[in-house]
């Protein structure tokens, strides 16, 4: 399964930036919208660690407002990494005041 290599990939520095330098980010977001649950874990995990190298892409790809739609998904695996990722988009400013342009915080505290 291709999704289950880059996320191992993506496991070390090097791999996650190879990820962002290909350009990948904006494909794994579309992936988030489409794809079985098995591969949205793969590709949560896989945003999770290209985006301690580069969380511009994921921003400019929309991936907070895909993020944000999954924190109300069935699974609370899908749930959880949903919210590890936007901690992981929100550590730059921009990432913060996506969060709260989306809405995304209300959503956040209905999880707790």
């Amino acid at each position: 399964m291709a999704q289950r290599a880059i996320e191992s990939v993506s496991h070390t520095v090097t791999g996650a930036r190879g990820i962002v330098k290909a350009n990948l980010i904006a494909k794994l977001v579309e992936k988030l919208k489409t794809e079985t649950d098995e591969i949205k874990e793969l590709v949560l995990d896989t945003m999770h660690y290209c985006m301690k190298v580069d969380t511009e892409q994921a921003l400019t790809a929309g991936a907070m407002e895909v993020f944000t739609s999954l924190l109300t998904h069935g699974t609370w695996e899908i749930r959880g990494k949903a919210a590890r990722d936007i901690m992981d988009i929100s550590f730059p400013l921009a990432g913060k005041r996506r969060a709260v342009k989306c809405g995304c915080i209300p959503v956040l505290v209905k999880l707790l």
